[in-house]
């Protein structure tokens, strides 16, 4: 089996393996607010790992063990940061007063079944629902929930469901915001769903093309929408249609903290569902609040997985 040296394989497995590591290092320091290397976000995850577990097993049937378990221990161990078998830190226990929201894309109604086993299960005192279709599907749904003592918005493809008294403030295409009446205090709460930086009606490569600047400009001012809100919104969430650390989303870094950089448990990778390789469901919060814990939730119905984070009022 010589011939696998002659076609530079074990090079490909060296800048392989180095990779691999580099990748390990990132997922490990990013919820710590450490992010070097931007490019994992958009790179085919399967595709990279695939062949190295094919060469792992190349490796052990030649009866070369050493590189065969480097290869493939580097690749599981890369495997398990991305799809977060494992936390990178140990989860806080939750505090007394602590106020916990979850933010979900249902996918045009997809998983709008498992939102009563979601708040018996996780006890959110706040949900934001993104992508909702209200054309009488979901009407029962509110007032059952309403009969249950919560408070419910639904706005076009939006709704928020509080413990608490809430009112709607504004309403656009791209977001609505909310304020909510916590015992003496108000908190303001938008939740978002960006377009994609793309027409996702672009069939031929010219057409995608010709649409990135436009899309730029369109969600760059759905930004300014919500950034020159009056009174500015205490916490922003949705779907942003953004991996992490993007020019678009550092606007948001500007005013606001992450809550994965902040408290995030794993990746927080929340897109598509079954392998999550991006992080585009955000949770943007004022530096009054304390981020105690942000960690993601994978749900049935939906091709993302939902964002959950545990905040108090005042530091």
């Amino acid at each position: 089996m010589k011939w696998l040296y002659r076609i530079g394989l074990p090079h490909y497995a060296q800048w392989t393996l180095l990779y691999l590591l580099l990748v390990a290092l990132a997922k490990t320091g990013e919820p710590l607010g450490w992010w070097p290397f931007i490019l994992v976000d958009y790179l085919p995850v399967i595709g990279l790992l695939a062949p190295v577990f094919i060469v792992a097993i190349i490796y052990g049937l030649c009866r070369w063990p050493r590189p065969a378990w480097i290869l493939g221990l580097s690749g599981l161990i890369c495997l398990v940061f991305w799809t977060d078998w494992i936390p990178f830190r140990p989860q806080p226990a939750s505090f007394r007063g602590a106020i916990r929201l979850i933010t979900w894309n249902t996918k045009w109604n997809g998983g709008l079944a498992e939102v009563p086993a979601l708040l018996k299960r996780e006890h959110p005192d706040v949900l934001c629902l993104q992508e909702i279709m209200a054309e009488g599907r979901t009407n029962p749904l509110w007032q059952r929930l309403r009969k249950q003592g919560w408070s419910v918005i639904q706005q076009r493809q939006y709704a928020v469901i509080s413990r608490y008294p809430a009112q709607m403030t504004s309403l656009n295409p791209n977001m609505m915001a909310v304020e909510l009446r916590i015992d003496k205090a108000r908190l303001r709460i938008t939740t978002a769903h960006l377009w994609l930086p793309y027409n996702m009606f672009a069939k031929t490569p010219r057409q995608y093309q010709r649409s990135l600047w436009p899309m730029s400009w369109y969600r760059n001012k759905q930004v300014d929408a919500i950034m020159d809100a009056h009174p500015q919104p205490d916490i922003v969430c949705g779907d942003m249609n953004s991996p992490s650390h993007t020019a678009l989303l550092d606007r948001f870094l500007a005013r606001y903290q992450d809550s994965h950089l902040a408290g995030g448990v794993g990746s927080g990778m929340s897109y598509p569902s079954r392998f999550p390789l991006l992080r585009i469901d955000h949770v943007f919060l004022a530096h009054r609040l304390r981020v105690l814990k942000s960690r993601v939730l994978r749900l049935p119905g939906s091709d993302h997985r939902a964002v959950m984070v545990e905040f108090l009022l005042k530091r």
